[in-house]
């Protein structure tokens, strides 16, 4: 459980190998059977997501979702976070 600052951030630059090992494990996933690919990337996975769980409940993220907070849907998401095109340009 994270309790300092100094712990958010050590559990982020944690948070941070993990995320680069899942995506080097990614790149060569073509050239690994499915059921190696799936056993090496699933503690990859529990990792990153007990991480994630452990940031979003120190950040508070977790406590504004409980208080009734709601993000955005992810395809409003997107569109919201597109830059508008200088008029004339599509």
């Amino acid at each position: 459980m994270i309790q300092t600052d100094e712990q958010w951030a050590g559990t982020r630059e944690a948070l941070l190998h993990l995320e680069r090992a899942l995506k080097a494990l990614d790149r060569d996933r073509l050239n690994l059977h499915p059921d190696r690919y799936r056993l090496m990337a699933e503690p990859i996975l529990d990792d990153i997501y007990r991480l994630r769980t452990e940031i979003d409940q120190y950040i508070g993220l977790t406590a504004a979702l409980e208080a009734g907070a709601r993000p955005l849907p992810a395809d409003e998401l997107a569109d919201a976070t597109q830059l508008p095109q200088p008029v004339g340009q599509s």
